[in-house]
């Protein structure tokens, strides 16, 4: 396994361990980690399905979104 094979499959599980908290918060819906699990290693089996796991990543990280669009953005020195 290359450095790069080793870091991409680090950042997969951190994202994985993410998700995972913002499920225990109750922030995201429990198919979110699992989708995006899935998709992760879709891409790693069979490199040929990258569009469908891509598919995957996209609703898996879709709560993310709307997470961050309740957020409030203060901008500074705008009177």
């Amino acid at each position: 396994m290359s450095s790069v094979q080793a870091a991409l499959l680090i950042l997969a599980l951190a994202a994985i361990v993410l998700l995972g908290l913002l499920v225990a918060q109750g922030r995201a819906p429990v198919r979110s980690p699992l989708l995006f699990g899935a998709g992760v290693a879709l891409i790693v089996v069979k490199p040929a399905f990258f569009l469908f796991s891509a598919l995957l990543l996209v609703a898996a990280l879709a709560p993310i979104g709307t997470i961050l669009s309740g957020l409030r953005v203060e901008r500074r020195g705008k009177a």
